[in-house]
């Protein structure tokens, strides 16, 4: 525990329900005035482990519910509301009790790994980070058995993307289909269809989580000469996308079977994609394609089944180590993100 006690979200980024601040326990005599109970009892005297009380946040007078799991902290349980935790914080800091990490359990080997917990989108990414919170990518990297670094080396991947999603472009010709498969995978109306060409001008993106990992759908514009200028800055937009894709789908109208050649910048990770299979039912895919209907969801379910796999042939199996610092996102580490 450090001297100067310090407050942390525990909870992820974003809207949610419930907020959850940890507080650590000696700041208690310095802030318990800022709370009152509803049945304006006073606060018993120690011990206060494993006791809740429904309280009032004083400042603001907000009903909240105090917790004291253990004698390392007590939690203040809020609305999931970014703006009411960052004021909690701020009255907090007001009375020394500053920004930190979130308390690390008794039992957790890697108290940076379990610093990211909170950030992630799914219980999947979340399980990767509890295994190397409990110390499967210290132990990896303490190890020079060579099985161990090549299962380091089939994770890099994986560790790159537990915070960052992975990016998906979608790309073809106009009126191939794009928008509408955008809005297909969203679930609802994301990218605007028109039947006129050169309709998408910007970057139209879907986030979404599919089988526990998080990827982003990024709607681009039809590649094709013209001397519009806003249609000729979205296809350079479109350009910029495919090329920091992590994975292409290459939409091709069934109906008219026209293929537009490939930007030279994409030389591999692309999956060809056959799009309107409703209006051509008999129309067969020659192997390694993929063929699909935005209309009738036809080939969709296996379109995400091969883009996971695509991405991610060997997921990392439970206990394993893997590289999470990889993502880049080492920033989290050192401060709570609201």
């Amino acid at each position: 525990m450090s001297e100067q006690p310090t407050a942390s979200v525990l909870t992820g980024t974003g809207r949610g329900a419930i907020g959850v601040i940890s507080v650590d326990l000696p700041a208690w005599e310095s802030i318990k005035h800022l709370f009152e109970r509803i049945n304006q009892k006073p606060f018993p005297v120690s011990p206060l482990t494993n006791r809740y009380f429904f309280v009032r946040w004083l400042p603001t007078g907000e009903e909240m519910l105090l917790v004291f799991p253990n004698e390392q902290w007590l939690e203040i349980h809020t609305h999931g509301n970014p703006l009411i935790l960052e004021q909690l914080l701020q009255t907090l800091a007001e009375h020394g009790v500053t920004p930190g990490l979130p308390p690390t359990p008794v039992g957790i080997a890697d108290p940076a790994a379990w610093a990211l917990v909170p950030h992630a989108k799914t219980v999947r990414i979340a399980n990767i980070l509890l295994d190397q919170a409990h110390g499967a990518y210290v132990r990896a990297m303490q190890s020079n058995d060579p099985a161990i670094q090549e299962i380091l080396r089939k994770n890099s991947s994986v560790g790159a993307h537990l915070l960052e999603p992975w990016k998906i472009a979608l790309t073809g010709a106009t009126n191939a289909g794009k928008s509408s498969l955008l809005n297909a995978i969203a679930g609802y109306e994301r990218s605007v269809v028109s039947e006129v060409h050169g309709t998408t001008r910007d970057l139209v993106e879907y986030t979404g989580a599919f089988y526990g990992w998080v990827l982003k759908f990024t709607d681009t514009a039809g590649i094709r000469e013209t001397s519009e200028e806003l249609e000729s800055a979205g296809i350079l937009r479109a350009k910029r996308a495919i090329e920091s894709a992590d994975l292409v789908l290459h939409l091709i109208d069934a109906t008219t079977l026209q293929e537009s050649p490939l930007p030279q910048e994409v030389t591999e990770n692309i999956i060809p994609v056959f799009t309107k299979a409703d209006l051509v039912p008999d129309f067969v895919a020659p192997p390694g394609w993929e063929l699909v209907s935005a209309t009738t969801h036809r080939g969709l379910e296996q379109l995400i089944q091969q883009i996971i796999h695509r991405l991610i042939p060997h997921p990392p199996l439970p206990g394993e180590p893997v590289p999470y610092l990889a993502s880049g996102n080492s920033s989290l580490l050192t401060t709570s993100s609201l």
